[in-house]
């Protein structure tokens, strides 16, 4: 045994890259001024062969809260998938780990919820027992702001103009919006349009 980290009291965690395709033993023992405490039982670590990376990732934003993403399995010999993800041009941090799938070939989803107005960046490995492959393509996509309701109308007005014998009125009025799909004229019973109305 080498020592391959010396950590500060009341640690309880510690991680470190390793090779792929080997086995590794550790233990772990205190120390204080009177001495060191006996070993700790062993724990044994098999790293797996690195798979092969999986390709054609994919990403849609389906509604302002959720990013669907897919991509092809290509390895023989993943015990998984993790799903790697960065906000704007922030840090790449995991935030998934999907099961393996059967065989090769095949497509795999995941569905994220994001967050609206923000810009993700995804990437995915495929993982043998801990050993990594290497990242697939990257995607990168825009998750719109949330639905905005339109202006109002400004200037809304009607002039009456006699056709023949049938007496039509004209409106008119000014668009203060750029999101509008429509627009909506009613007709009301009242002035408080709280009796019978009617939409055209």
């Amino acid at each position: 045994f080498a020592t391959v980290a010396t950590l500060a009291a009341n640690t309880t965690t510690y991680s470190e890259a390793l090779q792929a395709n080997r086995t590794y033993a550790y233990r772990v023992y205190a120390t204080n001024a009177a001495g060191r405490s006996t070993d700790s039982n062993q724990a044994s670590v098999t790293t797996g062969t690195a798979p092969a990376a999986p390709s054609n990732l994919a990403a849609q934003v389906q509604n302002t809260t959720n990013v669907r993403l897919t991509f092809r399995d290509n390895s023989n010999n993943d015990t998984g998938f993790m799903v790697a993800r960065r906000v704007g041009t922030g840090a790449w941090q995991q935030i998934a780990v999907l099961p393996a799938q059967a065989g090769t070939g095949s497509t795999v989803t995941y569905v994220d919820t994001v967050s609206t107005g923000q810009t993700y960046g995804y990437q995915v490995f495929a993982i043998n027992n801990g050993t990594p492959s290497s990242g697939s393509n990257t995607v990168s996509v825009n998750v719109p702001g949330a639905p905005v309701a339109p202006a109002a109308p400004a200037n809304f007005t009607g002039v009456g103009q006699l056709v023949g014998t049938t007496t039509r009125i004209n409106f008119q009025w000014t668009d203060q919006s750029n999101n509008e799909t429509r627009f909506v004229i009613q007709a009301g019973g009242n002035a408080g349009f709280t009796g019978q109305t009617a939409s055209y």
